[in-house]
């Protein structure tokens, strides 16, 4: 392992230094520390991180900041200068555990604890006014304690889950429409057959959200649930944790679609060596599939996050802990399909971060961001980049606009605002007017045939 760090006279290692470290997994890989929080600025960063067509970076931190409940942070892409954009106070919420992003660039979030009733909140961040504002307060009845931050749909609606609260404290699913009012709930996760859900849902064709729960189900080890029309269905069961788990239990992240109706995601336990599973659901396989199972000594255990498809289906995440002959603090991993199989990209050694979490993400290059819970300079928490990972940049998808490899409902609403813009010139368009997907200067009803044939076949190519 080697390492080098560069910063300007003056600077603090955590606001200003930037340090590369090459990791031995492969030969090839290279972790870069673009941020260690300092606690001023945020401590412990949770959720992952959003990008920009400008390659700015959105991140929460779950403590620190100016009154000690959580950040929201941005880091600019070019400089990788650290703006705390929100500081929680407790009253507006606290521990906050993730982000979404509309295409004005307001943020939205969820925060674990804090509110009126210390039961958790959803909030929102003008991009246009600076301020923090509370969407909806959890009470009980309503849901309490999300995990992990809702999602946007088109028009603009959030859609989220709940660890608790609601009939039987087992967690609800929820929305929130997008001219404000109050928090609806959805459904709720019954005990006898789900309980929590850990993970942000997906939108998939025709608005379906498809989600997690960490347990419940006919076995206790959890469910892959679907909500369609207005009805709550399990679409799968994990193994009980008390028999040979071998596919995975306890679900606690999000899932990825992908082709004629393919489900892939992690389990944090099982598997053939009690560390954690991938699997994968398809309609044709009558049960679940674990493709790789994690081990503490080499891969890791626990995977964090939503997986990261890349254009030759590949799928890459992280471990909480091991690799590195089981001594590491985490790693990053890529799963090939077939007689590829799990692969260990890079390993965190607390210097460069230590504890992954939340879901990677890439850049146009294939660059791959993420956000780890503890390590750096101050022990803190950290941003990271990962290059040469292997990542495989999709081909060109231009009406993918937010980069998550789909066109979906949080693409339609980053186009309908520079739609409304209309010229590229104007100041209030996104930097680089993406949306311009005929490239003649305007966003206009040319581009948006383009989008919709894009939009209607979903999954890029």
């Amino acid at each position: 392992m080697s390492r080098a760090c560069v910063g300007g006279p003056g600077l603090r290692w955590g606001a200003a230094a930037v340090c590369v470290f090459a990791s031995s997994a492969l030969g090839a890989a290279t972790i870069t520390t673009l941020y260690s929080f300092d606690n001023v600025h945020g401590a412990y960063p949770a959720g992952g991180l959003l990008r920009d067509a400008a390659g700015n970076l959105y991140g929460v931190t779950s403590g620190g900041g100016a009154q000690g409940y959580g950040t929201i942070f941005k880091i600019d892409g070019a400089t990788h200068q650290l703006t705390t954009l929100a500081s929680f106070a407790g009253s507006d919420g606290r521990t906050p555990v993730g982000l979404a992003r509309d295409g004005a660039g307001n943020l939205y979030g969820a925060t674990q604890n804090g509110g009126a009733n210390d039961q958790g909140t959803v909030f929102k961040y003008s991009s246009a006014t600076h301020t923090l504002s509370t969407l909806a307060t959890f009470a009980g009845a309503n849901g309490r304690n999300p995990q992990a931050a809702p999602v946007l749909d088109s028009g603009g609606n959030l859609y989220g889950t709940t660890a608790g609260g609601g009939v039987g404290d087992a967690g609800i699913l929820y929305t929130i429409p997008s001219a404000g009012g109050v928090l609806t709930t959805l459904a709720t996760f019954a005990p006898s057959a789900r309980s929590g859900s850990y993970g942000r849902v997906v939108i998939g064709d025709g608005g379906d959200l498809y989600g997690t729960t960490v347990a419940g189900g006919v076995q206790g080890g959890g469910t892959l649930f679907r909500y369609h029309q207005g009805v709550l269905s399990t679409i799968a069961e994990f193994a009980s944790p008390i028999n040979p788990p071998l596919k995975g239990f306890s679900p606690q992240a999000g899932v990825v679609l992908g082709s004629a109706g393919t489900i892939y995601g992690t389990c944090t336990e099982g598997g053939t060596f009690l560390g954690g599973t991938i699997f994968e659901y398809a309609p044709s396989l009558p049960n679940l599939n674990a493709l790789a199972s994690f081990k503490l000594e080499t891969s890791g255990r626990t995977p964090q996050g939503e997986l990261l498809r890349d254009g030759a289906g590949n799928l890459f995440g992280a471990t909480y802990v091991g690799g590195a002959n089981g001594f590491g603090s985490g790693a990053i991993v890529k799963y090939v399909k077939g007689p590829g199989g799990l692969v260990v990209v890079a390993t965190f050694d607390g210097v460069n971060g230590e504890n992954p979490v939340g879901s990677l993400i890439a850049g146009p290059d294939g660059t791959l961001y993420g956000v780890t819970s503890s390590g750096g300079s101050s022990y803190l928490g950290t941003v990271f980049a990962v290059t040469a990972s292997g990542f495989v940049v999709p081909p060109s998808c231009p009406a993918d606009l937010d980069g998550d490899g789909v066109v979906d409902d949080a693409d339609f609403s980053i186009f309908v605002v520079a739609y409304e813009v209309l010229d590229c010139a104007d100041p209030a368009m996104a930097p680089g007017c993406p949306s311009d997907l005929n490239a003649d200067g305007l966003v206009d009803d040319a581009d948006f045939s383009i989008f919709v044939v894009a939009y209607e076949a979903l999954l890029c190519p």
